[in-house]
C-alpha cells in the first residue's frame, strides 16, 4: 500500500516516507506490505479511540498462503506506520470486495470513477 497526497484530487504527490523497504530501498512512499500483496484497503480514522495505537484502522485483503485468503485488519497511531493484527485473516476465505474501487462495479457512471480510490493502479 502506497501513500499519496493531493489538494485537488487530480494532481498527486508521492512523498518519500522511508517507512517500508521496497526493492532494496527505503526511499519509497510504501506504507505497508502484505504477505503477498494488499488489496482493497479501507482506512477508518477514530481520533477518540482510547488506545492511541489504534486510532487508525484498516481492513484489507491479503494473500497469506499465495491466494486471496481473507479479510485482514491492521492498526496505526499515525496512519503511516501500520501493524497487522497477528490473528489475520479475521475472516478467512475469498472476498469480492476488490471491485469496490471500480465505479461501474458499484453502479456509478464511469465519469465518477475518479471520486473513488484507484487501488489497483500506479
Amino acid at each position: 500500500m502506497h501513500y499519496a497526497v493531493s489538494s485537488d484530487g487530480i494532481h498527486w504527490e508521492k512523498p518519500v516516507l522511508g517507512v517500508v523497504e521496497h526493492l532494496g530501498s527505503r526511499n519509497t512512499n510504501v506504507l505497508m506490505k502484505g504477505h503477498s500483496r494488499i488489496g482493497a484497503p479501507c482506512v477508518l480514522h477514530e481520533p477518540n479511540d482510547p488506545d492511541p495505537k489504534r486510532r487508525y484502522k484498516m481492513v484489507y485483503l491479503d494473500a497469506l498462503r499465495g491466494q486471496w485468503d481473507g479479510i485482514c485488519v491492521a492498526f496505526s497511531e499515525d496512519g503511516i506506520r501500520w501493524e497487522p493484527y497477528p490473528g489475520n485473516p479475521v475472516i478467512p476465505g475469498h472476498s469480492d470486495t476488490r471491485e469496490l474501487p471500480n465505479a461501474k462495479a458499484v453502479g456509478l457512471p464511469a465519469s465518477q470513477s475518479r471520486l473513488l480510490p484507484q487501488l489497483h493502479r500506479r
